[in-house]
């Protein structure tokens, strides 16, 4: 019974998940919310309702391919 906030930050602290780039996808969309993803260690934050372009675009673009 965690929230995504609490899994991210278990990712971040992981020895070996660490480094896996995560892109958080929430309803949540308040600008508290997103500064909390990023600031906890998501790599970028996606609000719903969103599309296969928009989930594309951020995952290329954390891995570096955008």
């Amino acid at each position: 019974d965690i929230d995504g906030f609490e899994v991210l930050v278990r990712l971040k602290q992981h020895p070996v998940l660490k480094s896996v780039p995560v892109v958080m996808m929430t309803a949540k969309a308040t600008r508290e919310a997103v500064l909390q993803g990023l600031v906890r260690g998501a790599d970028g934050y996606i609000t719903k309702p969103f599309d296969v372009d928009i989930i594309s675009n951020a995952i290329k673009s954390v891995i570096g391919l955008k």
